[in-house]
């Protein structure tokens, strides 16, 4: 008797990118265009502001690209969202956090941070992995249920200001 087995590989090792619009892009892009309207004001947005532009058009009274490090040349804030930084209280109207939770070791702190920031009446927009191709390079540590993100964000919004959905499937 022999016995033959694989073990599956990824369709793609850049995430799709190779083939056009990766799914995961898709199902952002749905959720930005569903609540474009919430993109307004003075608004953040991490590692660039490709979002914002494309979503937010005339609603944006001023933007700001958040980073963790001088590294990259498009931010406008160079700060650690999870440590005490100089980015005032109740700065922004909209904050646009797309596949960001996942790489931060303290997303606890990352959410405390986030919800600090907002004005009253802000608005996080969040979009997270949950089934996904890995790379330990890419320093990922997490994975969230819709249940899991929405327990995680009302601890510091609040369970009646979280809104959690799903967009996609693993099929």
């Amino acid at each position: 008797s022999r016995l033959r087995m694989m073990f599956g590989q990824p369709l793609s090792k850049r995430w799709g990118l190779d083939r056009g619009l990766p799914a995961h892009r898709y199902y952002i892009n749905l959720f930005l265009n569903e609540f474009s309207a919430d993109i307004r004001g003075v608004c953040l947005e991490f590692d660039d502001r490709g979002y914002m532009d494309r979503f937010g058009g005339d609603t944006l009274e001023r933007f700001d690209v958040l980073h963790l490090d001088e590294s990259n040349p498009r931010a406008t804030v160079v700060a650690d969202i999870t440590q005490p930084n100089d980015i005032p209280d109740h700065t922004y109207d909209c904050i646009i956090c797309t596949h960001v939770l996942h790489v931060i070791p303290d997303v606890n702190a990352a959410v405390e941070g986030m919800h600090r920031i907002l004005r009253p009446g802000g608005v996080l927009l969040c979009a997270v992995p949950h089934v996904s191709m890995y790379d330990e390079r890419e320093g990922e540590m997490w994975r969230f249920t819709r249940l899991g993100l929405h327990t995680l964000m009302a601890r510091s919004f609040g369970a009646e200001n979280v809104m959690a959905k799903g967009y996609g499937n693993s099929l």
